[in-house]
């Protein structure tokens, strides 16, 4: 299991997370094996929001799409594809007076290969105060579309893509 884990997390800031640097980790659990995690840290890197190509839950999966930021707190400005066995593949620089928020993944066909298809999320630019909803392609994270939202989206906002096909919840 790959996730995000903080060093320290409501220590001295009960509204957290916002303690220690989020890392990547790869969690190795053998319940029959042992009672004991396994962890390996696969970066040193401050990320955020990883998102996977959800057809693949519950499966092995290689691609995972990641918000980086920076260690000095500047804000996350950067999202990156990586390949569970080969690392970075692709990364994207929005610039340092930007805001990147979580990216979801849609495939170009429901039986498309892990990966193939585009990733869609939000970019606020710090000094307009503008956003946009960014469709980037998957596999290189080179723009697809953009939409100009009528207003600034605040930090932190999170979502899912279902698509227009999917039974009513």
């Amino acid at each position: 299991m790959d996730l995000v884990v903080h060093e320290r997390v409501f220590d001295a800031d009960r509204t957290g997370p916002s303690e220690g640097r989020p890392r990547l980790e790869r969690w190795h659990l053998e319940p029959r094996v042992s009672n004991r995690v396994r962890r390996t840290r696969l970066g040193d890197e401050h990320v955020e929001f990883p998102r996977f190509d959800e057809r693949f839950t519950t499966s092995l999966h290689h691609d995972c799409w990641l918000v980086v930021g920076s260690d000095d707190l500047s804000g996350e400005h950067r999202l990156i594809r990586s390949d569970r066995a080969h690392g970075v593949q692709a990364m994207r620089d929005f610039g340092p007076r930007s805001a990147v928020g979580e990216f979801v993944f849609h495939p170009e066909a429901p039986d498309a290969p892990e990966g193939h298809g585009v990733v869609m999320g939000l970019v606020s630019d710090l000094g307009s105060k503008s956003t946009e909803l960014r469709i980037l392609d998957a596999r290189t994270l080179e723009d697809q579309a953009s939409i100009a939202l009528p207003q600034r989206v605040p930090a932190g906002f999170h979502g899912n893509w279902i698509p227009d096909t999917a039974s009513a919840l």
